[in-house]
């Protein structure tokens, strides 16, 4: 799974496919779907490793996820 950015710029690049006649249309929708869903999972991931890192804070835990 790519970064967020490269995510980002994948899907915004398949996106401009729906637009070209060369590109089965259900295709390029499975596509977009599939980059859709990374992007939930990288951003939960994000957001599960924020708060482990806001807990450690508040509980003077020494760890930091990486």
């Amino acid at each position: 799974m790519g970064s967020l950015y490269n995510l980002t710029a994948d899907y915004e690049r398949v996106l401009g496919m729906l637009y070209d006649d060369d590109y089965d249309e259900q295709a390029v929708i499975d596509t977009l779907d599939a980059i859709e869903g990374a992007i939930e999972d990288k951003a939960d991931s994000y957001m599960i490793m924020r708060m482990v890192d806001s807990d450690n804070v508040h509980t003077g835990c020494n760890y930091q996820s990486r």
